[in-house]
């Protein structure tokens, strides 16, 4: 084998493995983009539908439910790292929902949120549990994939002990879990906090099972933004 010849399959042969290279690092950004832009989207409940990845541009695919949430998928793909653009091939179908059955839609599931567990609060105190945080994080997702609702959180409290101080403490429980939900990018505007004291009782405050169920905050749709 001649020594040119042998130059030039060293070529070829590095050429070749440049190539490689260039097809895996490209199959590991297009592998990377798809992972991180499916977890940025996947609370959005309204969203029906998948995304493709070529080089660093975002195809979306699927049906939403509004322009405003094509627009909103749009903003959160395209502000993830290492996405170039994002194209859209959605198609917007705008269900034929009764608004006040899709209140009462949206009611329920606020009610499933503190069907079992309450947020839970330091006795005593406005300074909710971290194992509340879960319930607060389930009704911000609501409240964001339901951008014309308002609602009021409802403080309540058991009925042991002074009146005029459970009113007090539960308004005061109220507005802490309206701040978190502020905290959680939710415009502060649709949110209202009301302290009921122990006077929408929903158990017997004479035993501490019934006392615990008294003791609640609730999330009440009010009106459309």
């Amino acid at each position: 084998m001649s020594k040119k010849l042998v130059i030039w399959l060293a070529i070829l042969g590095f050429i070749l493995l440049a190539i490689l290279c260039i097809c895996n690092s490209r199959d590991k950004i297009e592998s990377d983009i798809q992972a991180r832009s499916m977890a940025a989207i996947s609370d959005i409940d309204d969203f029906d539908g998948d995304i493709s990845v070529s080089g660093r541009d975002v195809t979306i695919n699927g049906v939403v439910n509004s322009e405003d949430l094509q627009t909103k998928l749009k903003q959160i793909l395209g502000s993830e790292i290492g996405v170039r653009k994002v194209f859209s091939n959605l198609k917007v179908e705008i269900p034929e929902v009764i608004p006040d059955e899709r209140l009462a839609v949206i009611q329920e599931k606020l009610n499933k949120i503190i069907e079992f567990d309450n947020i839970e609060f330091q006795s005593n105190t406005a300074i909710i549990l971290p194992a509340s945080s879960m319930l607060i994080d389930e009704t911000a997702k609501i409240l964001k994939n339901n951008l014309d609702i308002s609602i009021e959180v409802a403080g309540h409290s058991d009925s042991i002990g002074n009146s005029e101080y459970n009113l007090g403490l539960s308004q005061r429980r109220a507005e802490a879990v309206l701040i978190q939900l502020v905290n959680r990018k939710i415009d502060r505007s649709r949110l209202t906090a009301v302290g009921y004291g122990s006077g929408q009782s929903i158990a017997d405050n004479n035993t501490e099972e019934g006392q615990q169920k008294n003791r609640r905050v609730e999330f009440l749709i009010r009106e459309k933004k």
